[in-house]
């Protein structure tokens, strides 16, 4: 005998009004009555969802599907919960089963593009995304992800192309937003943010896309908007909103609730990523010196490619990559081509399997590598690649192409971490950043890395203070031109005027990145700062 329609209803209304444990505790006292009613488990799953008790939930829909095995709404609840927790081989798995059965699902091609997107496949997910566009041509949640993808893959006219099909969608004007910031079009982008707050003044990351482009003065009237969207928000839009107002008041030189609210965004990033652990990072370097010894790197480096093509700028995130790149790329013979993955990825995969690692790999894989880059500026010199965490693979980098140039930022720590503090990475392997402790140590240890490869490649390795390039621009530049094997050009002293980087960062960064506000910016919050100058010291780090 099944639930009441009673019982159901009074279910239902907990849900609507969004009273999750009650409904929670309500579905359990059912389920204990009706233990074989699949439609109670899934509600259950629902519910823990809802609760943001999303790694609870599969238990609860897997329950429902093997009482009905094709129940299809608990099996996409199913895959949203896997999704949700990151359990992404397991989401995928049902998902590629579903779309054997039934390849004109739409919404399981919308699952399979989430979880490509998730694995960074970009180019598996973009198609994905325009199969379930086929199917259903006008699906907003499609056309953002879609948007998504192409701005991922650089390709962000296409993606503006793409939203521009959603005029009246909220989040379709905030993508638009970071997008126009990201080209530097800062008029466009405010009104595109604030045509989002229009639509829905609670969406978190319009408040902050906006913050993060307007120069507050004290009583602007914004700060007073965020402040009353802030005190009834919850979850990720507070998140986002203790961004934007930590922003708003440091440029009003308010420092200590700038940095209350700075805290508060970061206690609740850690929280939804995976913990960082001092310990694991250290197995992680001590694997990748044993993997490319001076020895190995010297034997493989001979069926590498000696093309001079390849420059890589590494360091620490906001050591000065970016402002590097777009020097460089200002030069006629320099090509930008912003943060590629392509060394993080088969790092990884050497990682998993060493043996991999041979002549015929090493051959093929530099050849390939090579070809995409040169598809990119086929009458470019040289191209560079900007992606910091490159410093992990520097051995594979000169195994692969031994006349590669490879270009060390360096950066006062304390406005390292200052930075990365204040930037709202979301992606898990930069976890580091939401705590100053795991600041300092992610810090001394790629400093220990760095020097590491540095005396074991001395001569592939320049070091650039980011602090010289602001007090001696020109000196600095020539230094750069001259590790590439380039004369030096007036227009590397001019890298804003420079439209040819493909790169998240936006011109009004770059900007900021060659004035002085964006050096000692650390000491207004010096009180904050002491335990991370005490950790860094403990580190065996000097400042």
């Amino acid at each position: 005998m099944p639930p009441t329609d009673r019982e159901m209803h009074d279910l239902e209304a907990l849900m609507r009004a969004g009273d999750f444990a009650p409904a929670i505790a309500q579905t359990r006292a059912l389920i204990r009555q009706f233990p074989r009613e699949p439609l109670l488990h899934n509600v259950l799953g629902v519910a823990l969802m809802q609760d943001g008790r999303a790694a609870e939930a599969p238990r609860a829909f897997r329950r429902a599907l093997d009482l009905a095995p094709g129940y299809g709404e608990a099996n996409h609840n199913l895959i949203s919960a896997l999704i949700a927790t990151g359990a992404l081989p397991e989401a995928e798995a049902p998902i590629r089963a579903a779309l054997a059965q039934q390849p004109d699902d739409a919404l399981m091609q919308r699952n399979l593009a989430s979880v490509l997107v998730l694995r960074a496949n970009w180019a598996a997910a973009k198609a994905a995304a325009t199969q379930a566009l086929t199917l259903e041509p006008d699906h907003a949640g499609t056309l953002l992800m879609l948007a998504t993808i192409q701005r991922a893959q650089g390709d962000l006219d296409a993606a503006l192309a793409t939203l521009a099909k959603l005029p009246d969608h909220p989040e379709a004007q905030m993508i638009t937003g970071e997008i126009r910031t990201t080209q530097g079009d800062l008029d466009a982008a405010r009104t595109s943010f604030t045509a989002a707050l229009d639509a829905d003044p609670a969406l978190g990351n319009a408040w902050e896309g906006l913050a993060m482009i307007t120069r507050f003065a004290p009583g602007d009237p914004l700060i007073a908007q965020m402040q009353a969207q802030h005190a009834q928000a919850t979850g990720d839009t507070r998140m986002h909103l203790d961004f934007a107002l930590a922003k708003a008041l440091a440029d009003t030189g308010e420092d200590a609730q700038a940095f209350t609210h700075l805290t508060a965004a970061n206690t609740a990033r850690r929280a939804a990523l995976p913990a960082y652990s001092h310990g694991q990072r250290r197995k992680e370097i001590t694997r990748l010196k044993a993997l490319f010894t001076p020895q190995t790197v010297a034997r493989l480096a001979e069926a590498g490619n000696p093309s001079s093509l390849p420059v890589f700028v590494v360091g620490m995130p906001r050591s000065g990559t970016t402002l590097v790149e777009q020097i460089l790329a200002s030069h006629p013979a320099v090509h930008g081509a912003g943060e590629r993955p392509a060394m993080m990825q088969l790092g990884a995969g050497l990682l998993e399997a060493p043996r991999k690692l041979d002549e015929s790999f090493v051959r093929d894989t530099a050849a390939a590598q090579l070809a995409a880059l040169r598809a990119l500026a086929p009458d470019a010199q040289r191209i560079t690649d900007k992606m910091p965490q490159n410093a992990d693979w520097v051995g594979l980098i000169l195994t692969l192409f031994p006349q590669a140039r490879i270009i060390r930022t360096l950066r006062d720590p304390r406005d390292i971490a200052l930075s990365v503090y204040r930037a709202h990475f979301t992606v898990p392997g930069l976890n580091w950043t939401c705590d100053l402790d795991d600041i300092a140590s992610y810090y001394a240890q790629h400093c220990e890395l760095m020097d590491h490869w540095q005396a074991q490649f001395p001569d592939a390795i320049l070091t650039c203070r980011y602090e010289d390039l602001v007090t001696d621009p020109e000196g600095e530049t020539r230094r750069l031109a001259a590790h590439l094997g380039l004369d030096w050009d007036a227009a590397m002293l001019a890298p804003q005027n420079t439209q040819r980087v493909i790169t998240t960062a936006s011109a009004a960064q770059v900007r900021e990145a060659i004035s002085d506000r964006s050096v000692g910016g650390w000491k207004r919050y010096d009180a904050q700062f002491a335990p991370f100058n005490a950790a860094l010291a403990r580190l065996g780090q000097n400042v």
